[in-house]
């Protein structure tokens, strides 16, 4: 119970059957290809989005830097004209005191002063 077709008929359709198969097995191939390179474009862009948020991370981490030594230098220099206006006003309170000090010993100089003087002038005026 062989083929019932003919010979070259049967060797038609072995061929046909091996082409069929070669033809998906291509297939297969050409779709694993595919998925190859598709995975290895996939990583490759990971790749590339991981150096450009690293690249990223570091400009933004420079520009904190820079900003915040700017900011870490404005503070100080506020500290500095706070400490200097301080400086100014305790000055100027012991100044005021100091002037204060200084016109009530005059005035007090200037009573001893009359004091002697009225008392010279009344001794010198009992001595003629």
């Amino acid at each position: 119970m062989g083929c019932q077709a003919s010979k070259t008929c049967c060797f038609h359709g072995a061929r046909k059957k091996r082409r069929h198969k070669a033809k998906n097995e291509h297939e297969l191939n050409d779709v694993n290809d595919n998925g190859t390179q598709k995975i290895k474009d996939n990583e490759q862009e990971i790749k590339n989005l991981l150096q450009r948020f690293q690249e990223e991370k570091i400009a933004l981490e420079k520009a904190n830097s820079i900003k915040l030594e700017e900011v870490e230098r404005e503070i100080k220099e506020q500290a500095k004209r706070d400490a200097n206006v301080e400086r100014e006003r305790r000055l100027s309170e012991k100044t005021s005191e100091m002037k204060a000090e200084m016109d009530f010993k005059i005035a007090e100089l200037q009573k001893t002063f009359e004091q002697e003087k009225a008392s010279l002038t009344v001794s010198s005026g009992n001595v003629r």
